[in-house]
């Protein structure tokens, strides 16, 4: 990422861009509290687009929105949301984790899209049964069909935040596809912080990823290493240059991709597309203007080129959320568990 002052235009910074980014041609544009405002550019008669809303505690989620934005054979727009104000979650209990899902989810629905992706896989770990139950429509999240994909490999290795290693969900998932597979889930504390700040391959990526692969013993054990938070993806040439290359590297977004589009393999995709982001908003409940710097920085954009693109929410605008449901397997504390079968956890 380049480092760069805030970018102001003449006509002021963060105000001017909630003031174009209402006259802008983004294909679902909200406001706080839900209110929605469409801008598809479609006419009448022609069949609506899907729109199609993800969260993440920050960045990460973007590597998820640059494989559905860069299918090419799908007419989507997308709605993204940053919980930046609250990120990292990986430290997170299960509760706070919950909560803030449910928050994020309701305002998503509010704001009239018809599918929701859990673009974060501690959320989805902790919380996905539960926002599947409390939401009216289709969720999807990376964990099952990544372990599907992974059920061909005899040792797997996941890549994941504390909080989705101690709750097992890969190990689960990969086990009730093929009891056989042996999942090692590996926490990873210091990568989200590192992405966030805008260090993909540096040299202080290249020695946190190190340590992180220090935790596999022998690297060369295992058939495949899954990047198990959506954060990862934007550190591969660390992980790869770091990893034998007999190791499959697996970036889940791939196979959500493939699920959700119902696509095969060989379809049609580009994440590297001119304009392909005009489809998309971005909401963040941080500073609009750090999280327009870095989403640039993660997609490959110029400079500026969302600058009128973000809008900031306020978590005061959230619906409160009281737990009333156990989250499966967890306390609110972040003890480790020990899972049985095939699963490990290193800590």
């Amino acid at each position: 990422m380049n480092e760069e002052s805030p970018r102001h235009d003449q006509n002021g910074s963060s105000e001017a861009r909630a003031a174009r980014s209402r006259e802008s041609e983004t294909p679902l544009s909200t406001r706080g509290g839900g209110e929605a405002c469409r801008a598809t550019g479609a006419h009448i008669g022609e069949p609506k687009p899907l729109r199609i809303g993800l969260f993440d505690s920050g960045a990460g989620g973007l590597s998820v929105l640059r494989q559905l934005a860069g299918c090419l054979t799908q007419d989507a727009s997308f709605v993204y949301v940053a919980d930046t104000a609250r990120c990292p979650y990986g430290n997170r209990t299960p509760a706070e984790i919950g909560i803030f899902a449910e928050q994020t989810a309701h305002w998503l629905v509010e704001s009239a899209v018809d599918r929701l992706v859990m673009a974060c896989n501690t959320s989805a770990a902790i919380a996905g049964s539960i926002v599947r139950h409390r939401t009216p429509l289709p969720v999807h999240d990376l964990i099952r069909p990544v372990s599907i994909h992974c059920a061909r490999y005899r040792r797997v290795a996941v890549f994941a935040t504390s909080a989705t290693c101690r709750s097992g969900a890969f190990s689960r998932a990969m086990a009730a596809v093929s009891p056989d597979v042996s999942v090692l889930e590996v926490p990873c504390p210091e990568l989200v912080p590192l992405v966030e700040g805008g260090h993909f391959n540096d040299a202080p990526a290249m020695d946190a990823v190190r340590r992180c692969i220090e935790n596999l013993g022998d690297p060369s054990a295992f058939d495949a290493v899954v990047l198990g938070c959506t954060h990862f993806p934007f550190m591969r040439e660390a992980f790869r240059a770091q990893l034998p290359s007999s190791v499959v590297l697996v970036d889940p977004a791939e196979y959500l991709r493939l699920e959700l589009f119902h696509e095969s393999p060989s379809a049609q995709f580009d994440a590297g597309v001119d304009n392909i982001y005009k489809r998309c908003a971005f909401f963040t409940t941080g500073d609009p203007d750090a999280f327009a710097r870095i989403a640039e920085s993660c997609l490959l954009l110029d400079p500026g080129s969302l600058e009128y693109q973000v809008c900031g929410i306020s978590t005061s605008d959230f619906v409160t959320v009281i737990p009333t449901m156990e989250y499966p397997g967890l306390d609110n504390t972040l003890a480790p568990v020990v899972h049985s079968g095939a699963a490990e956890i290193r800590s």
